[in-house]
This record gives structure tokens, C-alpha cells and sequence, in this order.
């Protein structure tokens, strides 16, 4: 299973306790830096980042994220 964590430009390199987790349970957590800003590429290009990691991964988490950004990604990427 491989679990992609979304977080904040800048905030990666430090492993979460959720990304700990994953690997003590065997599968492989890859931390990504996103960033919610909406001026840059709008819902669209969210939903078409959220489509690309539906298909790379079998989770995504969007924990701290705005719930409308959460909704495209959940919506496009079609995993949990």
C-alpha cells in the first residue's frame, strides 16, 4: 500500500506520527508539499493533481486542509 501525506510547502522532512505509522504497518508513506492556494491553477488543476495521485496511490491524506479542497481531491482522486 503506498499512502500519500499532503502538507504545507516547508513543513516536510520531519515524519509525522500518521507517517510512522504507515511504515511500522509495511506500507510506504511519501510526504508532498501542496499548497492551497487557489489563485495559481484554481479547482482544476487540484483536481487534476488529486486524479494523478489516485492512480500512484491507494490513500490520500488531506489532514488541516480547507473541506472545499478536500472535496475535489477526495472526488478526483477516487481513493480514500
Amino acid at each position: 500500500m503506498n499512502v500519500a501525506l499532503l502538507h504545507p510547502p516547508g513543513t516536510g522532512g520531519q515524519k509525522t506520527l500518521l507517517h510512522k505509522a504507515i511504515d511500522r504497518l509495511g506500507a510506504r508513506a511519501v510526504s508532498i508539499g501542496f499548497s492551497e492556494d487557489e489563485r495559481v491553477g484554481g479547482i482544476r488543476d487540484i483536481a487534476a493533481m488529486a486524479r494523478i495521485l489516485g492512480r500512484l496511490y491507494d490513500a490520500v491524506d488531506c489532514a488541516g486542509m480547507k473541506p472545499p479542497i478536500v472535496q475535489s481531491i477526495a472526488q478526483a482522486a477516487g481513493v480514500p
